[in-house]
């Protein structure tokens, strides 16, 4: 598969905290997940926030997979001003994604049918999800193993 170039604009650079470097890392690290044997595989982002990031990676799986059924996004940020664990000094944590945040990623993200957002911590994400399967569009089920 060739690399499509990174989409970019004012919704992905100005919604999204990373810098435009790191969006075209995360671009071709996104794109090489979608290359043989994980092609076709579920796409996870945790750190929401107003949605740049998560824009940018559904329109690249629109270009990645523009004649096919396109592999679902799954979002996943508490919001509602939920402390959040920055790692940083100080600021270890601190309520930062708001309703605001919420309805803008939500709004950024609505016209893609292969998104889902989860709202809650990605500790009780990976807790709940553990046992739940996901259909591939192959149509064969995937459950992740046990803990």
């Amino acid at each position: 598969m060739t690399q499509v170039e990174r989409p970019e604009g004012a919704e992905v650079d100005d919604l999204t905290d990373m810098t435009p470097e790191m969006l075209s890392v995360y671009s071709t690290a996104f794109q090489q997940a979608h290359t043989g044997p994980a092609r076709w595989g579920l796409s996870l982002e945790v750190g929401t926030r107003r949605g740049g990031s998560a824009l940018m990676f559904l329109m690249l799986l629109d270009k990645l997979y523009e004649e096919y059924e396109k592999p679902h996004l799954l979002t996943v940020d508490p919001y509602g001003y939920k402390p959040y664990v920055s790692g940083i000094p100080g600021l270890e944590e601190i309520p930062i994604y708001g309703d605001p945040d919420y309805l803008t990623m939500k709004k950024l993200l609505a016209p893609f049918a292969n998104h889902a957002h989860y709202k809650m911590t990605s500790t009780e994400f990976f807790q709940r999800m553990a046992k739940c399967p996901y259909w591939f569009p192959s149509g064969k089920a995937f459950t992740t193993p046990s803990q």
